[in-house]
């Protein structure tokens, strides 16, 4: 959204920005971390179990799957998901 209205601002197209709000996103492990969670591509890896909640009020179960898209792992994740709630 900000590379748009930079877009848009530079073009001369907008005069004001300014965000509301930002959302941070977090991978969450059982203790222990049993399976090794280092980094956003352990998802992936074979047997690894993962709750994804694409029908997450937005942007919320979009945003992740865009984030798992741009780190190419989208499809394997998704394999990998246990549970896809809302």
């Amino acid at each position: 959204m900000l590379d748009l209205a930079k877009k848009l601002r530079e073009s001369g197209k907008m005069d004001y920005f300014k965000p509301l709000c930002f959302t941070s996103y977090v991978m969450v492990s059982p203790k222990g971390n049993p399976a090794g969670i280092r980094e956003i591509k352990d998802m992936a890896k074979p047997g690894v179990r993962v709750v994804l909640a694409p029908d997450a009020s937005p942007p919320g179960g979009q945003a992740a799957q865009v984030i798992l898209r741009k780190a190419g792992i989208l499809e394997a994740a998704m394999k990998n998901a246990i549970t896809l709630g809302s």
